[in-house]
């Protein structure tokens, strides 16, 4: 497949992702889920690597949050992988299961269902660049000083 054709497809999914109407996906994972949970909201945004989704289980008062950041897939040692830096919910026991998953690479098995657009999804979730723990920390501290 050449790049430009990879580059157009690419394109063609965060446009679809941006332009699907929130009401269409809410009610399709909301009859996947019937009788578990509803999902309440959600936001993708492939562009930032964030994902966030607040859903009620069923018996539940209370909705759970999830907050996810900076995921990829990539490909690295003839095999593909994911990677996920952070992810934190509205939940304690819901942040500590996700912190058995961050920071972690995980392999991506090599199934059939999945071959075929492995190298799409790799392309379109590849790592972006992410600023150093000291420049973060820099960039804090320059704007406390603004706030001062």
């Amino acid at each position: 497949m050449s790049a430009n054709n990879n580059n157009f497809k690419i394109m063609l999914i965060k446009m679809a992702i941006k332009c699907m109407p929130k009401f269409l996906i809410k009610w399709v994972a909301n009859t996947v889920l019937k009788g578990i949970a509803n999902l309440k909201d959600f936001n993708v945004n492939l562009d930032k690597r964030t994902v966030y989704f607040k859903i009620l289980l069923l018996g539940e008062d209370e909705a759970i949050e999830v907050w996810l950041h900076d995921f990829a897939v990539y490909h690295e040692n003839d095999s593909y992988h994911f990677m996920l830096r952070d992810a934190d919910s509205n939940k304690p026991w819901m942040t500590n299961i996700l912190a058995r998953f961050v920071n972690r690479v995980w392999v991506i098995p090599n199934t059939p269902q999945i071959n075929e657009h492995i190298d799409l999804l790799a392309e379109l979730l590849h790592p972006i660049e992410m600023p150093s723990v000291e420049e973060i920390e820099k960039k804090r501290l320059k704007d406390d000083k603004k706030k001062r």
